[in-house]
C-alpha cells in the first residue's frame, strides 16, 4: 500500500492489500479497555504507544466521554504517514462530534472550536476572523505582548526580591488572559496585579468540571452533579460567565459607537488594525455578506476568552517547568537572546532570529500538548480504508497527540527533553505530521502563532532576567477541564548577575540588515506609462498588504499600477494583463491547506483553461509566495503550482519565485529582498541603470569587528593558565551553540594507515570516549578542527601581520553566528584557525565587499562585475564569476593576492568570512567490538585545485597529524586542541531490530565506514544474512581486507568487491556487481531485507538505486518498490557530496 504523497490524492487499499485495525487487548465486558484510560489520554497513551504502536482501537462504555454517538469503533492514531493521508482526505475525515457534546449548551455555543465542519457558521466566522491573524495583525500585537511581558517580569521580579515560590499556572494564566484582552478586545483587566472575575470563574469551573470527571459514565455524573449539588453551581458559573461576556461584547460595542481610540496603535478615529471583536461586530462574511449573529458573537468571545488563554498559559507553564529542571538548555537560551539583542528591546525581527529559543518551545509542547486528542469521523454511511486499513462505517478517529509526541518510532528516546530534536537538520527527517499540538490542516488552532509568539517572548525575556529552579513545595497536578491544566507548579526565581554577560559571548561575521531594506528608486522617463498589475490571493490580508507595499514602491518607479484578487483575472469583466514591454505582472499569494485562497479559487480552476494559456502568454511575470513550514506537507502548494503554470504557459518569468516562512519569523525580509530583485530585474529589462546603493541590497550586510593589537605582546608573553582558561570557556561555548556533548580529544588509541599507494592516504582512528557518552553502530562523529597551519599563516603574512600577534577583539552589534571569543587576549592565529572558513571558493557578496575596498578603479570595475548576477541566460556577468572563481575554485585569498590594491585590516576580512563548521565522520566500529572508543575511517584530502593551489582538507589533514603543536612562529611549544562529539543518526540509519533480517550493504571506498561497524553489530548477535558490496580502484585502495575476507571465511559475511582500475580488470562499479547478483537481491527483498548505501552523492547513490529499481520492477514488485523502501526505513542512506579542490 503506498501512502499518498505530499500535496497527492490519497490512495486506496486494493481490495487484498486491506486488513482490520489491529484491536487492543485487554477489555473487560461493559467497561472495555476504559481503565486503562483512567488517568487520562496525557498518561496513558505514551505507554501503550510504546506496546501497540501508532493505530490501534479501543473499546469504551456507552456514556463514558471517549464514547460518542456513532456506529463505528473507536480508534487510537499516532502514526504520521497514517496522519498525513486522513488530513489529506477531509471529505472524508472531518469533525462532526460537537453538536452531540455537553460544551455547546453552555456560553462555548457553536465558536470556532466547537462547531463540526458540516455547519456552515465555521467557515464564516473562520473567514471573518482570519485577517486578524495575519502577520500585520502578529506585529500590531507584538508591542501588546512586549507590554504585558514587561508587567509579567515586574510580577517575577517583585517574588524575587520577597524570596516566595511562584505559582506558575495561576500567574502566567493571568498573563495570556492580559494579552488576549488587549489584542483581542482592547482591554485592560489588570490581571496580573487584580483578582480578575473570569480567572476565578474559570478556576470555580475547573472545579466543578474535574470533580464531576472523576465519575467514569456521564450517567454517574449527572446524578453525582444532582446529589452534590454541583449541577447548581455549573449553572451558576455558565450564567456568570455569560453575564460578564455580555459585558465585554456591549463595552466593545460602546468604543466602537464612540469612535474611541483604537486598542492596538492607541491612535483616535479609525483602526487601521480591526482586532477580534470588532471584526466579529463591523465586518460582513466576504462570501455570503451576513454578520456574524449576536448569539455566535458571544460563543467567539468564549472561544478566545477561556480556550484561547487557557491552552497558552498551560503551554508556558510547562515551557518554564521544563526550563527549570534543565539549567544547560536555559543557558543556552540566555546565551542566544544576549548575543542577539543584549540589554536592549526584544523586536518583532530580533524574536524571529532566535532560532533556539523556537526548538525548545517546540520540545516543550512535543512533550506537553494541552490539546490530548482532537477527533475525527469517517463517513457514517459507508466504509472506507485508512493506508492498508479498514475503517467500517462511523469509526471514531482519537488523533492522540501524546501518543504521536511519544511515539518511539517517530522519536527516540522518546522521555528526554531535548531541544535539538527540532534543529533543521534533524527536523527535516521527520513527517511534518508527527507534530500537531495546534492539530492541522482546516481546523488547525487559528491562534497558532499568537501563542508561539507569547511562548518565544515569555521564555527570551524570563531567561533574560532570571534563573528558575523548581522549589520544592512543588506537587505537579495534571487535570484536564478542557485543556491540561498543571497546578502544583512553584518555582523560584533568582535575578540574573547585574553584571556584563560573559565576556566569551558569540559575534556575527555576515548579518542581515533590517528586514524593512530601505532604498528609494527615482522614476525613470523608460518607465513612464508601462504597467504594473499585481494579482494577490489571502485570506489572511498579509499577501494583499505585500501588494500594496511593492505597489508603492513601483509607483515611485513612475509605473501606472493597479492591485486586484487572483479571481479577478478570470471575472466576467477581467483585469488586464500587460504583454512583453508593456509591463510586468506580479502575484503574491498564500496556500491553505495546501488549496487556494477564498479569493483565488475561480483562478484556482480556471488556471488550466486554454483562456488561461492565452491570457498569460507572453506576460513578465514573478510569482512570491506566504506560508508556513509548520504545514510542511502542504508549504507552498499553490503560490508553487501558480509559478509553474505561468511558466508552462508562457509567461516570461522576470524573478527567481520567492517564498515566505511565517513561522521563520522572517517572510518580511525574504519579501524584501525579492521585491528589490524584481526592481532591479524590471529595471535591466527596460535598459534603465540600477543605482549601486539598490544592487547593494542583494548582498548580506558585512559586519566589521574592531581587532586592537597589542604591541611589543607576543602570544608565548600569555600565561598558559589563561591559555588553558581560554580553552575551557571555548569548549564550553562550543557545547552550547552547536556542539552539545562535544568532549576535548586528548590522544588517539589508534592512527594507521589503511593505503599503501604513493600520493593517496585513508586513516584508521580510533577515538576514546569519555564516560557517559555512548553510540549506536551508524552513528557519525563529529570533529571540530582548526585549518591548515599554511593556509593559516599566508593569510596572516598577507595582511602583514605577525604569526605569533596577540590581540583583542571587539563587536558592537551583538548576534551570533561565530566562536570568536570578544573581549579577551588571544592570538590572531588562534582566531583564523579555529573561528573561520578559509579555503571555501570566494562568493559574490565577499566580491562586492571587497570592490569597495579596491582604491584602482580597474580592478574595483572587474570585482563589481564578478559580483553581479546575470538576470537570466548565459550573459557576460555569469561567464566573469563562474569562470574565474567558481570553476577555478578560487579562495578569497587567492582573489586578494590578485586584486593587490584592495587594503583589508584583520576585522573587516573575519566580517567576510564564514564560521568554521564542524565535518562529520561515519563511525566505522559498533560497541558490540569498541564499546569505549569509537573508529572512524578517513580519506585524507589533499590536491592542486584548478587554479594550482595546494588544497588540504581542514580535519581529514589535522586527523592525520594528531595530536600536534602550534607552529613555532605562534608558540613554542603549546599543543593544539581537538573536539569531538557522538553524532546521532536516529532512525534514519539503523540496523533491523531482528539478527533474522537480511541486510544488503553498499559502501564503496570510505564508504564501507558504518558497513564494517554493522557488521560487527551483525556478527556479534549471530546473524547470517549480510550481504556487502565494496569497490576500490585497485587492490592497494582495497581497506580492511583482511578483516572483510575473515568474515567472508568464517560465513558470517557475502562479500562481492568491485575494482575500478584494477592491471587486468574491466572497470567494474558497485552498482555492476549488484546488477550481477539480480536474482539474489531480489529474493533477498522479498524476504525483508533493509538495504544500506553509504558514499558519493552524485553518481554512485542514484545510479545503486537506479539499479535496485530496475531489478525490482523487472522482478514485477513494481516501479514505485524502491520509493516504498525508503519511506518505510528499508531502503537507508548515508551520502554526502564529492569534495571539490
Amino acid at each position: 500500500m503506498a501512502y499518498p504523497q505530499q500535496g497527492q490524492a490519497p490512495a486506496v487499499a486494493a481490495e487484498g492489500e486491506r486488513r482490520p485495525i489491529p484491536a487492543m487487548p485487554g477489555a473487560y465486558p461493559l467497561i472495555g479497555n476504559y481503565f486503562d484510560f483512567a488517568e487520562g489520554m496525557h498518561e496513558a497513551m505514551p505507554k501503550l504507544v510504546a506496546k501497540y504502536g501508532g493505530i490501534f482501537s479501543a473499546k469504551f462504555p456507552s456514556g463514558s466521554k471517549y464514547s460518542l454517538p456513532f456506529p463505528g469503533p473507536t480508534v487510537l492514531l499516532q502514526d504520521p504517514k497514517l496522519l498525513e493521508e486522513m488530513y489529506n482526505r477531509h471529505d472524508d475525515f472531518n469533525k462532526k462530534h460537537f453538536k452531540h457534546g455537553a460544551m455547546r449548551k453552555g456560553a462555548a455555543g457553536q465558536g470556532l472550536f466547537t462547531t463540526d465542519d458540516d455547519e456552515p457558521i465555521h467557515d464564516q466566522a473562520s473567514r471573518i476572523l482570519l485577517p486578524a491573524f495575519s502577520m500585520n495583525g502578529m506585529k500590531e500585537y507584538f508591542g501588546i505582548i512586549s507590554t504585558c511581558t514587561d508587567i509579567l517580569m515586574g510580577v517575577f521580579d517583585g517574588k524575587a526580591k520577597q524570596g516566595t515560590p511562584v505559582d506558575l499556572h495561576h500567574v502566567l494564566s493571568c498573563y495570556t488572559l492580559e494579552i488576549i484582552g488587549r489584542v483581542g478586545f482592547g482591554m485592560e483587566f489588570n490581571a496580573m496585579h487584580e483578582t480578575n472575575d473570569l480567572i476565578k470563574l474559570l478556576d470555580e469551573f475547573c472545579v466543578v468540571t474535574v470533580r464531576l470527571k472523576s465519575y467514569p459514565l456521564k450517567t454517574t455524573q449527572a446524578a453525582a452533579a444532582i446529589t452534590t449539588g454541583d449541577l447548581a453551581r455549573m449553572h451558576k458559573i455558565q450564567a456568570d460567565l455569560k453575564k460578564y461576556l455580555s459585558k465585554v461584547i456591549a463595552d466593545k460595542k460602546g468604543s466602537i459607537e464612540a469612535a474611541k481610540q483604537c486598542p492596538v496603535t492607541g491612535e483616535a478615529g479609525k483602526c487601521p488594525m480591526k482586532d477580534m471583536a470588532e471584526r466579529m461586530l463591523t465586518v460582513a462574511d466576504p462570501v455570503t455578506g451576513e454578520m456574524l449573529p449576536d448569539e455566535n458573537v458571544m460563543a467567539q468571545v468564549a472561544t478566545f476568552l477561556v480556550a484561547g488563554h487557557d491552552s497558552t498559559s498551560t503551554a508556558i507553564t510547562m515551557l518554564l517547568y521544563r526550563l527549570a529542571q534543565h539549567p544547560e538548555v536555559e543557558e543556552q537560551v540566555y546565551q542566544e537572546v544576549m548575543s542577539v539583542v543584549g540589554n536592549g528591546p526584544i523586536t518583532w525581527d530580533a524574536l524571529g532570529k532566535m532560532t533556539y529559543c523556537t526548538q525548545v518551545v517546540k520540545e516543550s509542547l512535543r512533550m506537553y500538548s494541552p490539546a490530548t486528542g482532537p477527533q475525527k469521523v469517517s463517513p457514517v454511511d459507508r466504509a472506507t480504508t485508512l493506508g492498508p486499513y479498514e475503517i467500517p462505517p462511523g469509526t471514531v478517529l482519537i488523533i492522540s497527540t501524546w501518543g504521536l509526541h511519544y511515539n518511539p518510532e517517530v522519536y527516540p528516546e522518546p522521555f528526554k527533553f531535548d531541544p535539538d530534536r527540532w534543529s533543521p537538520q534533524n527536523a527535516g527527517k521527520r513527517s511534518p505530521y508527527a507534530w500537531l499540538p495546534f492539530s492541522y490542516g482546516k481546523r488547525a488552532c487559528i491562534g497558532m502563532q499568537l501563542s508561539l509568539i507569547e511562548q518565544k517572548m515569555c521564555l527570551a525575556e524570563m531567561v533574560r532576567k532570571f534563573h528558575l529552579r523548581i522549589h520544592e513545595s512543588t506537587r505537579l497536578v495534571t487535570t484536564e477541564p478542557i485543556f491540561l491544566n498543571p497546578q502544583g507548579i512553584y518555582v523560584q526565581v533568582t535575578p540574573r548577575s547585574s553584571l556584563a554577560p560573559p565576556t566569551l559571548r558569540p559575534a556575527l561575521r555576515m548579518g542581515h540588515s533590517n528586514t524593512d531594506v530601505g532604498f528609494k528608486v527615482e522614476a525613470a522617463a523608460e518607465l513612464s506609462g508601462k504597467k504594473l498589475q499585481v494579482l494577490f490571493g489571502s485570506n489572511m490580508g498579509t499577501c494583499e498588504d505585500l501588494a500594496d507595499r511593492i505597489l508603492r514602491r513601483c509607483e515611485d518607479m513612475g509605473l501606472t499600477c493597479s492591485k486586484a484578487p487572483l479571481d479577478a483575472a478570470c471575472a466576467s469583466d477581467p483585469v488586464e494583463l500587460p504583454k512583453g514591454d508593456d509591463g510586468l505582472v506580479l502575484v503574491i499569494t498564500s496556500t491553505y491547506n495546501g488549496q487556494p485562497p477564498e479569493n483565488a479559487r475561480a483562478f484556482d480552476s480556471w488556471l488550466a483553461t486554454p483562456e488561461a494559456a492565452e491570457k498569460f502568454k507572453g506576460v513578465r511575470f514573478a510569482v512570491f509566495g506566504c506560508g508556513n513550514r509548520q504545514w510542511a506537507g502542504t508549504y507552498m502548494a499553490f503560490s508553487q503550482k501558480v509559478h509553474s503554470a505561468l511558466e508552462a504557459m508562457g509567461g516570461l518569468n522576470l524573478a527567481p519565485f520567492g517564498t515566505g516562512d511565517m513561522d521563520s519569523g522572517e517572510a518580511e525580509f525574504a519579501f524584501s529582498r525579492w521585491e528589490i530583485a524584481v526592481c532591479i530585474a524590471f529595471m535591466r529589462s527596460h535598459h534603465v541603470p540600477v543605482p549601486e546603493s539598490i544592487q547593494d541590497c542583494l548582498y548580506p550586510r558585512m559586519l566589521e569587528y574592531n581587532v586592537f593589537q597589542l604591541m611589543g605582546k607576543r602570544m608565548k608573553d600569555i600565561p598558559l593558565e589563561y591559555l588553558q582558561q581560554l580553552r575551557m570557556e571555548t569548549q564550553d561555548r562550543a557545547k552550547a551553540k552547536f556542539l552539545k556533548g562535544s568532549f576535548p580529544v586528548v590522544k588517539v588509541e589508534c592512527n594507521r594507515e589503511l593505503v599503501a599507494a604513493e600520493g593517496r592516504s585513508t586513516r584508521h582512528i580510533e577515538v576514546p570516549l569519555p564516560e557517559g557518552v555512548t553510540y549506536t553502530a551508524g552513528d557519525h562523529l563529529g570533529v571540530c578542527a582548526p585549518n591548515p597551519p599554511d593556509v593559516v599563516i599566508a593569510y596572516l603574512d598577507h595582511l602583514n601581520i605577525a604569526h605569533d600577534a596577540v590581540v583583542k577583539v571587539e563587536l558592537e552589534e551583538n548576534v551570533a553566528m561565530s566562536m570568536v571569543p570578544l573581549d579577551r587576549l588571544i592570538g590572531a592565529f588562534s582566531i583564523l584557525a579555529w573561528c573561520f572558513e578559509l579555503q571555501g571558493v570566494a562568493s559574490r557578496a565577499q566580491l562586492r565587499a571587497l570592490s569597495k575596498l579596491a582604491s584602482k578603479e580597474e580592478e574595483r570595475n572587474r570585482l563589481v562585475a564578478m559580483s553581479e548576477w546575470s538576470e537570466g541566460g548565459e550573459g557576460a556577468v555569469k561567464d566573469l564569476y563562474q569562470e574565474f572563481v567558481k570553476d577555478e575554485r578560487r579562495t578569497l585569498l587567492e582573489i586578494l593576492k590578485e586584486f593587490p590594491s584592495v587594503e583589508i585590516g584583520l576585522g573587516q576580512l573575519m566580517g567576510m568570512l564564514p564560521s568554521n563548521k564542524p565535518r562529520y565522520y561515519s563511525i566505522s566500529s559498533s560497541p558490540q567490538k569498541l564499546k569505549s572508543s569509537v573508529s572512524v575511517s578517513v580519506s585524507v584530502v589533499s590536491g592542486k585545485s584548478p587554479s594550482g593551489r595546494l588544497h588540504l582538507g581542514m580535519c581529514s589533514n589535522y586527523l592525520k597529524e594528531y595530536p600536534r603543536k602550534l607552529p613555532t612562529s605562534v608558540h613554542p611549544s603549546y599543543d593544539m586542541m581537538l573536539l569531538a562529539f557522538v553524532k546521532d543518526t536516529g532512525a534514519t540509519f539503523r540496523l533491523p531490530k531482528s539478527p533474522d533480517t537480511p541486510v544488503i550493504m553498499i559502501g564503496p571506498g570510505t564508504g564501507i565506514a558504518p558497513m564494517r561497524g554493522f557488521i560487527q553489530d551483525r556478527v556479534a548477535s549471530g546473524a547470517k544474512e549480510n550481504v556487502l558490496f565494496f569497490g576500490c580502484r585497485d587492490d592497494e585502495d582495497y581497506i580492511y581486507r583482511e578483516e572483510l575476507e575473515s568474515w567472508q571465511k568464517d560465513g558470517v559475511l557475502e562479500l562481492h568487491v568491485a575494482f575500478s582500475r584494477r592491471p587486468g580488470t574491466s572497470k567494474t562499479y558497485v552498482q555492476n556487481l549488484v546488477e550481477v547478483q539480480g536474482a539474489h537481491m531480489v529474493d533477498l527483498v522479498k524476504r525483508g531485507a533493509h538495504i544500506y548505501v553509504c558514499g558519493d552523492a552524485s553518481k554512485m547513490a542514484p545510479d545503486v538505486q537506479r539499479t535496485f529499481a530496475k531489478l525490482v520492477a523487472d522482478a514485477g514488485l513494481g516501479e514505485d518498490y524502491v520509493d516504498k523502501m525508503l519511506e518505510d526505513g528499508r531502503y537507508c542512506q548515508d551520502v554526502w557530496a564529492a569534495q571539490s579542490m
